[in-house]
Formats: structure tokens, C-alpha cells, sequence
């Protein structure tokens, strides 16, 4: 078939370029049946190919269509997967803001005030639990004293205490100058003194005149190599040798307790009477001296607390780790005094060059308006504190009032009583 369309095609050419002339010569009825035939041929096979290519053509544009729909399909499913990246990111960041806002602090030793957390401290003066539990005060009743290391002066305290008997007061008055001058005497004067009285000035405590100077209570009983340290926890010595102070402030010496048969009889009565009077005002004149010394005993409770203050790896904390050391070597079996407490609750910041540089580098607002927080709350928690001992002292005042009304007016008052019923 190719063939003859080929044929005819080159006989239809030839024919084109015979001259005139010749082709009015030739017989033309067979070749234009012939050149008829071929271009039938050719306008069929023409036609024939132009419909393969309309139709090629339509699947194209099918295909294209198709194609484009799914191209606008994914097109359109990028684009909504993109805008819900968008939102589940802002949503995270959200998040994060909220918890980042509301979370307690990583380092709590460097973003949060935990030194009086512990609200035993609120409800109970600590040091009169003493460092193992049991009850103490200079004073007060309780199993735990701590031993000046002499017999004879805690014999002494013990009377002092009202934990035994008083003796006749010459007796107690040996006993408690042998116990010093054993335990506490120190100085040529004193220590001449307690020879001449036929005692041995030994320094059993090393705490030199530990039992007569006022440093013994404000900044603890130190040894002849520790003087002029300042001490907020006490040792058991150095609360014995408070122990030993307080005695001779309020009641170095007491008059003999009455018998069995001397409190049977109206005078004795009358005497028990005037010696609960004359007690319940020595120990509210001494109520400040004991809550003083309480507030340098140590407490157990204290040591989950500088526990937690020690976690983090803020300078507070590194601080804390070269601090505890130095100021309370057993700071993690007995713990630390009220007073100590406070004090580095104070130092890990305000005595910390590290903090201060650290909390002026951060950009953290949250965290900067934490510790703003922390801190004003612990000054109201102080305020509080320091209102109520004003408060007390007002106490004082008034007690140290009546004292002076007793003294002024009740001879008189009790002499016109007496007047008054012997009339009768």
C-alpha cells in the first residue's frame, strides 16, 4: 500500500513537469484515473493519520487534566499540612510558655527561698527539742543535758533546774565553785583563787571563764585558738557552757528546799506560795536568755532542708557546698541552729559575689521575677517575726512595770491590810 502511494506521488511530479506542449499529446484518460486513484489514496491515508493524532492528542490533554488535578489535589494538602505544622508549633511554644511560667524552679537553691521551709519553725522554738529530741532548755525540765564535764557543776545545774534538791546553800555554794573552777577557770586572778579555796583550775572544757562571760551566749564558747569566732551553732559543750551562764545569772545559789514535814505546816505553805512567785518571775526574766540559746541548738529538721538547698548547679548551691563544710562540719547527721539557718538562707545570695553576677547575667524574666517573689515573701515572713518579739518586749515592759509597783507599793498596801484587820 505504501508502495503505490509512493508511485502515484512520483507519477503526479512527473506529470507536473512535462512541458505543455507534450502533454497535449499524450493520452490523458489513463493518467487521470491514475493520479485520481492515487490522491483518494492519499487524502485517506491523510485523514486516517489526522484522526490518530486528534485522537492522541484528546488522551494527552486527558492525561495533562488528570494529571493537573492531583497536582492541584497535593498542591492544595501541602499547603493545609503546612498551616497545621504552623499551629501544632505555636501550640508547642504555648505550651512551653505556660509550663515554663508555672514550673518550680530547676535549681532550687538558686531561684527559691527554702531556708525556713519547714513550718516547725513556726510552731515550735526548735532548740528545745535539743540535738536529739528530748526536751532542753537551760532551765527547763527534759532528759537531754549535755555534760560540762565536771560532776560538780552539773550537780550545780541540775539543782539550778529544779531537777534535784536543793542542800543547805554553803553546800551548793562549794559545789558550784569546785565545778568552775575544774571546768572553767581561767586567768591568773581566778585560777589563784580557785588554788587558795582548795580547787584545781584543770580547764576540763577548754573553754576559758566560758561560765562568766557574756560571749558564751551571743557568739558561743570558743577555746583560746577560736576567740572572736562567732559561733550559730553550738556544740554540746559550748550549750553546757551556756547552760553554766544562765545559772549564774538567775540563780546561782537557792535556799534550801523545805522537808516533808516543813511544807506540812502553815509557814511552809506560805513559803512554797511566795517561791512559786518569786520562780515564774525569774524565768520571765530569763524566758529571752533560754529562747536565745534554744535558737543556737541544733536541730535535726533542718537537714532535708540543706539537702534540697545543695541540689542544682546554681552558685547558690556551689556555694552552699563550700560553705556547710566550714560553718557546720556534721551539718547532715545533727543539722544546723534556727540562727544558722537564717544566716545562709542570707549568704547563698546576698554574701555570694557568684549570684549577684549570675542573676545580672541572666535574661530569664521569669525566673528573675521568682526570686523577686521568694525573697519579699521571706522578708514578710521576717517582718512578721520581728513584729511579734516587738511585741514581746512590750510584754516585758509591762511585767518590769508591775515588778516596780510590787516593790513601791505592796509593803504599804500590806501594812494597811494589817492595820486594817486587827481592828477586828
Amino acid at each position: 500500500m505504501k508502495k503505490r502511494i509512493l508511485v502515484g506521488a512520483l507519477a503526479v511530479c512527473y506529470a507536473a513537469t512535462i512541458p505543455n506542449i507534450a502533454y497535449a499529446q499524450l493520452d490523458a484518460g489513463p493518467i487521470i484515473i491514475a493520479i485520481t486513484t492515487s490522491t483518494t489514496t492519499i487524502t485517506g491515508a491523510i485523514a486516517a493519520a489526522t484522526t490518530t493524532v486528534v485522537q492522541s492528542l484528546y488522551q494527552i490533554q486527558n492525561l495533562i487534566s488528570a494529571n493537573a488535578g492531583k497536582i492541584s489535589s497535593q498542591i492544595a494538602e501541602s499547603s493545609s499540612n503546612q498551616v497545621q505544622r504552623q499551629l501544632d508549633a505555636e501550640k508547642a511554644k504555648q505550651a512551653v510558655d505556660v509550663e515554663r511560667s508555672t514550673r518550680l524552679p530547676i535549681d532550687p537553691c538558686a531561684n527559691a527561698s527554702r531556708g525556713l521551709g519547714d513550718p516547725s519553725f513556726d510552731r515550735l522554738n526548735p532548740g528545745f527539742t535539743g540535738a536529739n529530741g528530748s526536751a532542753f532548755g537551760p532551765r527547763g525540765a527534759g532528759s537531754f543535758r549535755p555534760s560540762t564535764g565536771s560532776s560538780s557543776l552539773d550537780k550545780a545545774l541540775s539543782i539550778s533546774r529544779n531537777d534535784d534538791f536543793a542542800p543547805q546553800p554553803e553546800v551548793q555554794a562549794v559545789m558550784a565553785q569546785k565545778g568552775a573552777c575544774e571546768t572553767y577557770a581561767s586567768g591568773k586572778v581566778r585560777s589563784q583563787q580557785c588554788s587558795w579555796a582548795g580547787s584545781t583550775p584543770s580547764g576540763l572544757a577548754g573553754l576559758p571563764d566560758a561560765d562568766i562571760r557574756a560571749s558564751t551566749i551571743f557568739d558561743g564558747a570558743q577555746t583560746t585558738a577560736d576567740t572572736g569566732k562567732v559561733s550559730l551553732s553550738f556544740s554540746d559543750k559550748q550549750l553546757a557552757a551556756a547552760t553554766a551562764y544562765v545559772r549564774n545569772l538567775s540563780a546561782p545559789v537557792q535556799l534550801r528546799d523545805l522537808t516533808k514535814i516543813e511544807t506540812q505546816t502553815d509557814e511552809g505553805r506560805r513559803y512554797l506560795a511566795l517561791k512559786d512567785s518569786y520562780q515564774s518571775r525569774v524565768d520571765l526574766a530569763m524566758r529571752p536568755i533560754e529562747e536565745w540559746t534554744s535558737n543556737r541548738t541544733k536541730y535535726p529538721a533542718t537537714v532535708p532542708i540543706l539537702q534540697a538547698m545543695l541540689d542544682g548547679s546554681g552558685a547558690a548551691a556551689r556555694y552552699l557546698v563550700k560553705l556547710l563544710p566550714q560553718v557546720a562540719p556534721d551539718w547532715n547527721t545533727k543539722g544546723v541552729s534556727l540562727h544558722q539557718m537564717m544566716a545562709i538562707d542570707v549568704a547563698r545570695r546576698y554574701d555570694n559575689p557568684e549570684w549577684v553576677k549570675e542573676i545580672a547575667a541572666t535574661s530569664d524574666q521569669t525566673t528573675l521575677q521568682r526570686e523577686q517573689l521568694m525573697i519579699s515573701a521571706q522578708m514578710a515572713s521576717l517582718m512578721t517575726k520581728n513584729l511579734m518579739e516587738t511585741q514581746k518586749t512590750n510584754m516585758y515592759l509591762g511585767a518590769i512595770y508591775q515588778a516596780s509597783l510590787n516593790k513601791d507599793f505592796m509593803p504599804e498596801l500590806a501594812a494597811q491590810h494589817k492595820r486594817a484587820t486587827s481592828t477586828r
